[in-house]
């Protein structure tokens, strides 16, 4: 009896991944023996490293020298492709002239490049003489400048690619301050590396002083809620001069934080700890988180929302943020201008043309006038911005301008005087 499979019998399944499970299962079928072990070491590994001295990148070398009775000096500045300049002073203190001073900076600048491994160059002084001398357009006669021109020669080449120029003065002004820099420090007796330290301020100082003092001022008079939470959180002791409606907003509040390893976090919306800053660490964020390396000189409510997202917490975090910016002199200075009043408007109260008029008194005028009018009373119809004025001879023996007024208009409702 034959026997015939029918369509239930055969079922169709997807060969699976075996990617991931490829390394595993050989590692099951065919373990290593016990005396064997796995070789982790890399074959051929210092292939992978590389020398920083054959690595070659383009330099740019800017060099000045500067001769007076004080001594001589030098000035290099290197510039990378990719990083900050490099800025060096050299003090010389032998007999020098100004040409052998631009010379020994131009050595100098060598001498650091080469030790960088630096294999491409491009110098740039504002000295014609010795740019000209090296290149080979100006013959150079001097016995002590040649001995300096062959030194310079023989660097050069250990460089793949130089190339040397003359730019002019005013471009070339960084080196020079550095040659002039090492003439005005006085020669140390020991052997020192003095470092110079530049900074630019965009406002004058007293501006930055009363900035941080106004922020420790105010930062200090808000330390009260913070020890108050502390010590409750811990001696579970109310603050002494609350009363009874106080006390109940106190325990409202101090039920959302906590304190952990000595210091007072809050419980945000969403369940993540915000540490409570106080004093100088809400002056040191907000100046780092506005102005810092990484600020972006937001605007209050931005700020105060970025403290907010990097997990600290201050009672009045807003209107200090919003404060800081008012005070913040680059935000003033590049802000939009704002077309906004700064107070609000006043609606004036005018119901009908001569409903309301505003007086005023103008005087006394030196000298008078030839029938002896010292004063002029003033109205001003608010409406129509109609104008009537009087002169007076004295203001108690003349008679009120009221009459004229109420002359003019159809009802007399405000007056202001």
């Amino acid at each position: 009896m034959a026997y015939a499979p029918s369509d239930l019998d055969l079922e169709f399944v997807h060969q699976k991944s075996v990617k991931g499970k490829t390394i595993a299962d050989q590692l099951a079928e065919a373990p290593l023996p016990g005396e064997q072990f796995t070789n982790f070491t890399f074959p051929d590994e210092l292939i992978a490293t590389l020398s920083l001295s054959d690595v070659s990148y383009p330099m740019t070398l800017f060099f000045d020298g500067s001769k007076c009775q004080r001594g001589g000096g030098a000035g290099v500045v290197l510039i990378p492709l990719e990083g900050e300049p490099m800025p060096l002073s050299f003090r010389l203190d032998f007999p020098c002239t100004n040409n052998t001073a631009e010379y020994e900076a131009l050595v100098l600048g060598l001498h650091v490049a080469l030790h960088y491994g630096v294999k491409s160059i491009n110098i740039f002084s504002d000295s014609q003489l010795v740019v000209n001398q090296v290149t080979g357009i100006y013959q150079c006669k001097n016995e002590e400048l040649q001995k300096y021109k062959h030194y310079v020669d023989s660097l050069l080449t250990l460089f793949s690619h130089y190339s040397i120029q003359t730019i002019p003065r005013s471009t070339n002004k960084f080196a020079d301050t550095m040659a002039c820099l090492a003439l005005q420090i006085p020669a140390s007796p020991t052997d020192l590396d003095i470092f110079v330290l530049v900074q630019q301020l965009f406002a004058p100082s007293y501006l930055v002083l009363d900035v941080c003092m106004v922020n420790n001022v105010s930062a200090d008079s808000q330390d009260t809620w913070y020890h108050q939470f502390h010590d409750y959180l811990t001696t579970s002791v109310l603050p002494p001069d609350l009363t009874s409606n106080g006390k109940h907003a106190f325990l409202k509040s101090v039920s959302h934080y906590v304190v952990m390893g000595g210091l007072l976090y809050k419980c945000g919306f969403d369940g993540i700890l915000l540490r409570c800053l106080t004093g100088a660490e809400v002056t040191h964020t907000t100046q780092q988180i506005h102005d810092g390396l990484c600020g972006g000189h937001f605007s209050g409510l931005a700020m105060a929302k970025r403290i907010l997202r990097l997990g600290y917490y201050w009672p009045t975090i807003n209107k200090d943020c919003c404060e800081y910016v008012k005070r913040c002199v680059m935000c003033q200075q590049h802000a939009n201008l704002q077309h906004t009043p700064s107070h609000p408007l006043q609606v004036a109260r005018d119901l009908w043309p001569f409903s309301q008029w505003g007086l005023d008194l103008i005087g006394e005028i030196h000298p008078p006038s030839s029938q002896h009018h010292r004063w002029i009373i003033t109205a001003t119809e608010y409406y129509t911005k109609w104008v009537e004025a009087v002169p007076l001879i004295s203001t108690k023996k003349e008679k009120s301008l009221s009459s004229s007024i109420i002359t003019l208009s159809v009802v007399l409702v405000f007056l202001i005087a």
